[in-house]
């Protein structure tokens, strides 16, 4: 059993000491956006190893493929914006939704998103691809919620609008 033990806990600093490496930090600084220092993706990705241990059964390459693909679109993976995943001894890479609109948004084409719910009690108006109202009473029970909706304004003016039922 302690020797189990042991050589879990080596293993944990071996990828610490990895991930914190000047080889490692120094690659990813070539893929990193100027917002983000190697050394915070380092801090991120030791948190996220932390939050998720079964990521130190992964291979040291596909964790270093996994940062480096963080480290390319400029998004942490903090849990929030981007998830590192154990798969089998593979570590598999998910942009969250608020990292994908993070990413529209540093496009530079996009001005706003947003996203919400449509409950039986709101005032809700949509015809053909464009949202005409959507108001809520918040003093009053909003009801049951049937649809979710999002909306994008581009910096050119133009909007665009997708409706999608509860059922769908």
């Amino acid at each position: 059993m302690s020797n189990a033990l042991t050589t879990a806990n080596q293993q944990k600093k071996d990828i610490r000491d990895f991930i914190s490496s000047d080889t490692v930090k120094q690659q990813m600084a070539l893929a990193l956006p100027k917002h983000i220092t190697p050394d915070r993706m380092c801090r991120v990705a030791l948190t996220a190893i932390l939050k998720t241990p079964k990521l130190l059964e992964c291979s040291r390459e596909s964790l270093l493929q996994a940062l480096m693909t963080c480290s390319q679109a400029g998004l942490e993976p903090d849990g929030r914006n981007a998830h590192l995943i154990p798969y089998g001894n593979v570590v598999q890479v998910i942009f969250d939704y608020r990292g994908l609109v993070e990413l529209a948004m540093r496009s530079g084409v996009v001005a706003n998103i947003h996203a919400d719910v449509v409950c039986e009690n709101d005032v809700f108006e949509y015809d053909r691809g464009e949202l005409k109202a959507h108001k809520i009473d918040f003093r009053k029970p909003r009801g049951e919620m049937f649809a979710a909706y999002s909306l994008v304004k581009f910096k050119d003016g133009t909007e665009k609008c997708e409706v999608m039922s509860r059922e769908a």
